[in-house]
């Protein structure tokens, strides 16, 4: 498995990363939402909803809480579900 280029300070958070961006894309999923219209609606750019479906660390806490404010979810809901 190819880690971003990034240095991650252990695979956990890696692996943390890479379940947010599957649980962003999911919510996507079920929403019918495309990645463009996630944008849309979250009122961040495509490129940020880009980099969290893929794991990416290039985005803010900020922008990640408006994305799932889309699905009606706190922060808090998103690191119970994966914890």
């Amino acid at each position: 498995m190819k880690k971003n280029s990034r240095k991650f300070k252990s695979d956990e958070s890696y692996n943390q990363l890479k379940l947010i961006a599957s649980f962003v894309k999911t919510a996507r999923f079920c929403y019918g939402m495309t990645q463009k219209d996630l944008a849309s609606e979250s009122d961040v750019s495509y490129r940020t909803i880009q980099n969290i479906e893929a794991g990416d660390i290039n985005y803010t806490l900020k922008n990640l809480i408006k994305v799932i404010s889309v699905f009606n979810l706190e922060l808090s809901s998103l690191f119970n579900d994966i914890s």
